[in-house]
């Protein structure tokens, strides 16, 4: 292709072609974390969409694996410190930490599941 990648939704627009990106909103918090070189671990946002089997569920009925701790939820422009019975929302950004080893797991946990129409 002869065009630029940052210059595609420019040509879209200029086309006047619908373009609609598929990306989970911005979390409403940005965290900062000055190193985890030496720390076997990782710090994942998770967006919570319409869909996803963690809707409606209790932190502690999540299933999440030993050593994995939900330590944050952005819920529009509020800030909540998660307890095992608070419960995850549409829309949630759900801030885990998390051993690389059980990232697959959480990451299932939070994922959508898309219905079979037939």
């Amino acid at each position: 292709s002869l065009l630029q990648g940052w210059t595609l939704p420019a040509a879209a627009r200029f086309l006047k072609l619908d373009v609609t990106e598929q990306r989970s909103p911005p979390p409403p918090v940005t965290l900062e974390i000055s190193s985890l070189r030496d720390v076997d671990g990782d710090i994942v946002d998770y967006y919570v969409e319409t869909g996803c089997g963690a809707v409606g569920r209790a932190i502690r009925e999540l299933g999440l694996p030993d050593g994995v701790v939900v330590a944050m939820i952005a819920r529009e422009r509020e800030i909540i410190m998660p307890k095992g019975s608070t419960r995850i929302e549409s829309g949630d950004h759900v801030v885990v930490v998390l051993r690389p080893a059980v990232r697959d797991l959480v990451d299932g946990i939070f994922s959508c599941r898309v219905e079979d129409a037939s």
